[in-house]
């Protein structure tokens, strides 16, 4: 008779043969431009390993020098074996995040271990640098740079000149992308520029940008023109209540206004001052026709201030006696 045999399902795989491996610690380094950091590259032997490992690196940028304190570096049996890797960062090489892989070569045995690299440099500068003048005072806007070298941006530093390319330090800023300054002279030209500063250092400064402050005069005009009529004994005559305000639309106190009478009734009239609520009233000769009597404003008068009609809310009112 035939037998069946059992085949065992848990033979033992062939043994291995002599290897490494390589690791880094720490496998995360930021260096700003100009500085340098390590990390402590480890070759262990597996299975009785103990022959030479050459190290490499690769992927570093431009400007930045990778180094190895020994190299090749030779395992005990066992046992495992280290070697400094250095990293240098010129200041040349771009900001950003890479990542460099460390190779172990040992005849056709070859392992590798990455370690991120995080560069850090100055800002660019700040962005489209806009200088606006008003009445005692320049407001400034920009935009945040394009790159913030790989750290985050924590001022701003607003420069001003009375000279092109003259500006000398004026306000260091938090985080913030516009600013007014309020010591300045009407009539001066004022110059400016601004740059971006973080861990690292300070940018190259932003475009250049110019205003002139100028006082701006106080405008006043007509908000409203309130008609009535008074009657006595036959006889009629019409009142016009003038409101004067400023720009904002408050009350012009103090104001001269200046008025003329058309219709049943004409001649030219002033009244002033205008009281607390800017206004004044004017009040009409006696007519016994009947008919339309108006009221046209011609002109409004205060020192300090200028009269725009062109904002005038009414020039004119009219009213039936």
């Amino acid at each position: 008779m035939y037998g069946y045999g059992l085949v065992r399902a848990d033979r033992a795989a062939p043994p291995t043969g002599p290897d490494f491996s390589v690791s880094a610690s720490p496998a995360s380094l930021t260096i700003q431009h100009g500085g340098s950091s390590s990390s402590t590259i480890t070759v262990t032997s597996l299975n009785g390993f103990s022959s030479a490992v050459s190290l490499s690196a690769s992927g570093a940028p431009s400007g930045v020098t990778p180094s190895f304190s020994a190299n090749p570096v030779t395992p005990p049996a066992g046992g495992s074996d280290t070697s400094t890797l250095n990293i240098a960062v010129g200041s040349s090489a771009a900001a950003g995040t890479y990542t460099v892989t460390v190779t172990g070569t040992s005849g056709s045995l070859t392992h590798s271990t990455p370690i991120t690299l995080t560069i850090q440099g100055k800002p660019s500068p700040p962005r489209n640098l806009v200088a606006t003048p008003g009445n005692g005072k320049v407001s400034l806007s920009w935009q945040a740079p394009l790159s913030d070298g790989g750290s985050p941006i924590t001022n701003y530093r607003v420069y001003r000149g009375t000279t092109s390319g003259g500006e000398t330090l004026l306000a260091t800023l938090g985080n913030v992308l516009s600013y007014t300054d309020n010591t300045v002279t009407n009539g001066q030209t004022y110059y400016y520029v601004v740059t971006a500063v973080n861990a690292v250092g300070e940018s190259a400064p932003s475009n250049e940008a110019s205003a002139t402050p100028t006082a701006v005069a106080n405008t006043m005009h007509i908000a409203s023109i309130a008609m009535s009529k008074q009657s006595w004994w036959g006889l009629k005559r019409a009142t016009a209540t003038v409101t004067v305000v400023d720009a904002l639309g408050n009350p012009v106190s103090g104001a001269t206004v200046y008025g003329q009478w058309s219709g049943l009734v004409s001649g030219t009239v002033s009244f002033g001052p205008t009281n607390s609520n800017g206004q004044v009233t004017f009040t009409s000769s006696w007519t016994r026709s009947t008919g339309v009597i108006t009221f046209t404003v011609t002109n409004v008068v205060k020192s300090g201030y200028s009269y725009d009609p062109s904002q005038n809310i009414q020039t004119s009112a009219s009213i039936t006696v």
